[in-house]
């Protein structure tokens, strides 16, 4: 039984051909899945991408996909707040809100904290989107200021859900009906997956949850017995605190936290293992980077410099001064010289390889990543102090600001270039370390109230006048240390022409964590725009250079896809410049050419030389079953259907003798191709 073949596939052949039927499912899940409680269990976000790739095939319109699944989506919060307007407080005693009180609980919570601006934000946040319009009816929002809300937000609900599908959908015109079924059953199953994932994820944190609150409990039950225990909890708490066992969840999460970065410093020290996971996700992050990333992530990055750092240290402490709180300034002066300290001799001690090599860095890499870890244990201890007072709309914004901007700093950081994985999560762990110990020291007594909306506003303001000034003072200069510098080589015709049995040239591609995958087995010198337009009168077909046609090829399901990554490969981390497929009529097989720009020019040549790749794809037969059943490619069988484009050109081939071929994921010609205009 194959499930694409059972079941996914003959479901999307009937909406292909039951588009009424479609557009009245599309209104029926948009309803259901905006509906109370119903909603929490419906899929709506999975089937809505389905409808999506339906009128991308243009089983739908666009625009009527659209409408319906507005207007369903509109409906179902409708009768959800009309539900809460007309039971009101009766639903306390209904099913399931009576077995499962804590649904109205937090969906209050929420409605308090953003009274009407929780219908728009509502609909947007997993289990909230269904239980945001009762709420919304039992606490008698006024009906105009709803259905405006829910009009606004039905209308974003439809076109964020069903345009994704539309594009994957509007891809699969490039095959056949059947190969577009395939593509549609296979974006299907995907989503299913994802929704799956998305259950299993949430079942873990609450299980997770569940289980940590147990344990505390469990712990501050066994304390009051355990006289040794009994004395450190009381030294900890604070006793005007009206969560008592909250002491115990601090320690608890320092302890696994401390713990955690100190397996993880002895991985660093140890080296080997830790490079396992650092090279492959450094590599594959300078893959996805672009010039309009760079520069927002170079902007992102000037967040915590010192400047930022020092001046954040100094407004905490002047506002400590300012209302003569003393302890407060002890203790944030503390946290700042050890921390550090702590960076520094971290830093000092523990030896780590230089960052990845593509551009001159201007400093070494260090663990832990200093900036990053003294702004983690600032932060920390601030956003615990602003959390314990009254909380408010502003309060939280600031606390929400102070985390987005770790978060995007160790984001900013992995991609440029500067610093490891095992460095990011070291500067995360130590700094959370330090924070929360010196906030469980500190909040053993009470906290004075002080009043916090000055500093509140300086706060944001200073880091982004800050990093306004430092982009502007250093922005040019780490741009150009983060452009990568690529050295040009120009070679003497004759040297190129005779390369003999020793390659000059880069021989093996690679995919985006760096492992040899395959062959450069073509190399170009000519204008490429020349060698397209020939390659087109001989059958060729120009290809999009982008990860959906792979996608689309290996939807089809009818070649052998092992030499064909899912991700666009890659060459100096730039694109293929040219990506041409041919299929045969005789057989059916596909050939597949990509050519990149290198780095390499032939003298009085004003183009470069042109590395390339011809993989042969060939057609599925019923009696291949397994890898190993693949006939073995042939000594110039890639390059027969190019070489009539460029029989008047000049032509030379070379077999390629290097030990690692058969490291190769599969096995592939040593025969290279070269060509010259």
């Amino acid at each position: 039984m194959h499930i694409y073949a059972d079941y996914i596939t003959p479901i999307t052949a009937w909406l292909h051909h039951n588009p009424d039927y479609a557009l009245l499912f599309t209104f029926i899940i948009a309803l259901l899945e905006s509906l109370a409680v119903i909603g929490t269990i419906i899929p709506g976000s999975l089937t809505m991408t389905a409808i999506g790739i339906l009128a991308g095939s243009d089983v739908m319109r666009l625009d009527l996909t659209l409408l319906f699944a507005a207007i369903g989506a509109f409906f179902g919060d409708g009768l959800s707040y009309l539900l809460g307007a007309v039971y009101s407080e009766r639903l306390t005693t209904m099913w399931p809100f009576s077995r499962y009180p804590n649904i109205l609980r937090y969906g209050k919570e929420f409605f308090d904290r953003h009274g009407g601006k929780s219908v728009l934000i509502g609909r947007f946040t997993g289990p909230l989107r269904s239980i945001t319009p009762i709420i919304a009816g039992m606490m008698h929002m006024s009906r105009w200021q709803f259905f405006t809300a829910n009009f606004i937000s039905a209308i974003g609900w439809a076109v964020l859900y069903v345009i994704p599908g539309y594009i994957i959908g509007a891809a699969s015109h490039q095959l056949s009906p059947d190969s577009a079924q395939r593509l549609f059953g296979l974006v299907i199953g995907i989503l299913i997956g994802v929704w799956i994932l998305s259950l299993l994820l949430k079942y873990l944190a609450r299980t997770l949850n569940q289980w940590f609150a147990a344990h505390v409990n469990m712990l501050w039950h066994w304390s009051k017995k355990n006289k040794p225990m009994q004395y450190f909890v009381h030294k900890l708490m604070n006793k005007k605190d009206s969560q008592p066992q909250k002491v115990l969840s601090l320690s608890l999460i320092w302890l696994y936290c401390m713990l955690g970065t100190l397996l993880l410093s002895l991985l660093v020290i140890q080296e080997n293992w830790v490079n396992i996971i650092n090279q492959p996700i450094a590599l594959f992050l300078q893959t996805l980077r672009t010039n309009w990333l760079d520069k927002n992530l170079i902007i992102i990055s000037f967040i915590f410099t010192p400047l930022s750092l020092l001046s954040l240290s100094a407004l905490i402490a002047s506002f400590a001064m300012s209302v003569r709180d003393w302890r407060l300034l002890k203790y944030w002066l503390g946290l700042l010289g050890t921390i550090c300290l702590l960076t520094f001799l971290s830093a000092k001690y523990i030896f780590i390889q230089p960052s990845i090599h593509l551009f001159s860095q201007p400093s070494p890499a260090l663990f832990p990543a200093v900036y990053l870890c003294i702004a983690t244990a600032l932060c920390i201890f601030l956003i615990n102090y602003l959390m314990k007072k009254k909380p408010n709309p502003m309060m939280n914004i600031l606390t929400g600001f102070l985390s987005l901007c770790l978060l995007l700093s160790g984001v900013a950081t992995l991609f440029l270039g500067d610093n490891w994985l095992s460095s990011v999560l070291g500067a995360y762990g130590i700094g959370a370390s330090v924070g929360l110990l010196f906030w469980i020291a500190y909040r053993r007594k009470a906290i004075p109230r002080h009043p916090l909306s000055i500093p509140m506003l300086l706060i944001p303001s200073l880091l982004i006048c800050t990093t306004i000034y430092t982009t502007k003072i250093h922005f040019k200069d780490t741009l150009a240390q983060h452009t990568p510098k690529l050295k040009q080589h120009v070679l003497n015709q004759d040297t190129w022409w005779y390369q003999y049995n020793e390659a000059l040239l880069p021989i093996y591609s690679t995919n985006r964590i760096g492992r040899r995958i395959g062959v450069f087995n073509v190399q170009y010198a000519g204008s490429i725009q020349e060698l397209e337009k020939r390659l087109e009168t001989c059958g060729w077909v120009k290809q999009p250079k982008s990860f959906l046609y792979t996608l689309i090829i290996h939807a089809e399901g009818r070649y052998t896809t092992e030499e064909l990554p899912f991700m666009e490969q890659l060459y100096l981390n730039k694109n293929p410049a040219l990506t041409m497929s041919y299929r045969t009529v005789k057989d059916d097989n596909l050939y597949i050419l990509r050519l990149w720009r290198s780095n390499y020019y032939l003298m009085h040549y004003q183009e470069p030389i042109w590395l390339g790749t011809i993989i042969l794809a060939r057609k599925k037969s019923n009696s291949q079953t397994s890898f190993n059943q693949k006939p073995k490619p042939e000594r110039s069988l890639l390059f027969t259907h190019i070489l009539p484009a460029v029989h008047d050109y000049q032509i030379a081939h070379m077999d390629v003798a290097d030990p690692h071929l058969k490291s190769l994921p599969y096995e592939i010609p040593s025969e290279l191709l070269i060509i010259k205009n």
